[in-house]
């Protein structure tokens, strides 16, 4: 086992790996951008050769399955992030005003 891992800011790819059975074990987001990791057994640059050649096939449910998956994640992630306090939205005032 190589125990490396491979960083990708691609949401399609980052879906195709999951598909692939590859494990996500981070996703950072900084500056709006989200960085999805993924384990590499070893085997996950012939998975990317396929991908980036368009030889790659998957099953159009399980890749769905796999793009909803990760939609999810970053949606909840979202959700802790606000009740912390801690999100990128823009905060809101009312009533404020310069004197």
């Amino acid at each position: 086992m190589n125990n490396e891992n491979y960083i990708t800011k691609d949401f399609n790819l980052a879906g195709y790996l999951l598909f692939k059975g590859y494990k996500l074990i981070d996703h950072p987001r900084t500056n709006g951008v989200t960085m999805f990791t993924f384990e590499d057994d070893g085997s996950i640059k012939v998975t990317l050769q396929k991908y980036y050649s368009m030889e790659a096939s998957v099953e159009p449910i399980g890749f769905g399955n796999a793009l909803r998956t990760l939609k999810s994640v970053l949606h909840s992630n979202d959700k802790i992030n606000a009740n912390s306090g801690l999100n990128n939205y823009v905060q809101q005032f009312k009533g404020t005003t310069k004197q």
